[in-house]
């Protein structure tokens, strides 16, 4: 529904944006702006918006050199078939997309993603002691802060790497801490295992100080 009500909203202002004109020779010209040129009438004072609806959806007819062509009504709906399947299909995709955003129920918004470091990782146990780290300075926020700015950041010569992120509500700082090991398949570029080790939950004060870096 939102899909459809989009597309008509587009045509809605591309239809109050047009203007015509009619020479002397009988040739109609058909301008898209937002402000009226001079000597040009908006159609929207000629006819209504579903009438324009109709017309852009039938047969027309365009000159190429002083030989005129036909576009059919059936050629036309079909765009106009395609354009609306496109609406519905790309805003249910975003939808979706958006449906598995992590969202802050109290503020009614979603939470704001912030990558804070890339490190190097020789395997797993070295990320493991970073976790271990981090836990028992989860609850102390300036500490938290100067450990995350301590670490080295990644030289992209390593293939396997660790990274910390935080998502957080912007309005009342809820948020978790996310540790993650990632590592690169040379063979495919940037593609790889990207695997979640731990997610942290923050109060406030922790939020506030790892959103400064």
């Amino acid at each position: 529904m939102l899909g459809l009500l989009t597309f008509l909203c587009v045509n809605y202002l591309t239809y109050i944006n047009t203007y015509v004109s009619v020479d002397a020779s009988d040739t109609v010209r058909v301008l898209n702006q937002f402000t009226q040129p001079e000597g040009y009438t908006s159609i929207s004072d000629l006819i209504n918006f579903i009438d324009y609806m109709i017309i852009i959806n039938s047969a027309s007819v365009f000159q190429l050199g002083f030989t005129e062509h036909e576009v059919g009504k059936t050629v036309t709906n079909i765009y106009f078939y395609i354009q609306i399947l496109g609406v519905v299909v790309g805003s249910s995709l975003a939808a979706m997309l958006l449906g598995k955003a992590p969202y802050c129920n109290t503020c009614k918004k979603y939470y704001k993603r912030k990558t804070l470091k890339h490190f190097d990782v020789g395997n797993l146990e070295v990320l493991e002691v970073i976790v271990k780290k981090i836990e028992n300075k989860i609850e102390d926020g300036p500490s938290l802060k100067r450990y995350v700015e301590d670490i080295k950041e990644r030289d992209n010569k390593e293939d396997k790497y660790g990274e910390l992120e935080i998502l957080y509500c912007t309005s009342c700082y809820d948020g978790s801490l996310i540790i993650r090991y990632v590592e690169v398949d040379s063979k495919r570029g940037s593609g790889g295992t990207d695997e979640l080790m731990k997610t942290f939950a923050l109060n406030q004060d922790v939020v506030k100080e790892l959103a400064r870096l």
